[in-house]
């Protein structure tokens, strides 16, 4: 799978910790040369994690694990249902511009949902997207060297009442919705990665 000069790599359902180690790993690679971006597409099992600034007072309390990481933002929730992408991506060659790299990632994403026919949209001050009824997907990356992990999310029909237990992004009020919810029906989340893969091909090599 994959458009344009950017390799996709879907591994399906997938331990969050598990993920993360092939990130450090395709980070580690490219910083010793390898001159392949990559988008890293996964549904994790119910999982907690939160940034570097994220505030203990936000997280929740329960069976489900919680991982502290290094990446913007605070507490958000991932499960299944809900597509994860974690792109690879090597900012020397693109701008090194953290906050234009943050944008195309929104625009990606709202590229992908207006395909669907979701009327989206940005929030000032806020990282991430916004549809009709409340937060539909969540951004925090991190960055070594240059090169990019970590990633966001985009609730395609996950069980919302995680996010319940928490305050996404550590926003207060914030209601997280998702296409499902939105659309009013089941959507296909193959459809969501085809749409989205070239989506962000053609925004992240515009």
């Amino acid at each position: 799978m994959g458009c344009g000069v950017i390799k996709t790599i879907d591994l399906k359902e997938r331990a969050y910790w598990e993920s993360y180690k092939l990130q450090q790993q395709l980070v580690d690679e490219k910083i010793k040369g390898d001159a392949t971006d990559y988008l890293l597409l996964v549904e994790h099992p119910h999982t907690y994690t939160t940034g570097r600034g994220g505030d203990a007072k936000n997280l929740p309390h329960g069976r489900i694990p919680v991982f502290r990481m290094n990446r913007g933002g605070d507490v958000t929730y991932h499960g299944p249902g809900q597509l994860v992408c974690y792109p690879i991506i090597d900012l020397k060659t693109r701008g090194r511009d953290i906050s234009v790299f943050l944008r195309k990632l929104e625009a990606g994403i709202i590229k992908t949902l207006t395909s669907f026919g979701l009327d989206t949209r940005t929030v000032l001050s806020r990282t991430g997207v916004w549809s009709g009824n409340g937060k539909i997907a969540s951004v925090g990356i991190g960055i070594r060297r240059w090169v990019t992990f970590h990633g966001l999310a985009i609730n395609v029909d996950p069980d919302l009442s995680y996010f319940a237990k928490i305050k996404p992004c550590g926003l207060s009020g914030v209601n997280m919705t998702s296409m499902a919810g939105e659309l009013s029906g089941d959507i296909c989340i193959e459809d969501v990665k085809r749409r989205f893969v070239c989506a962000m091909a053609d925004v992240l090599n515009g």
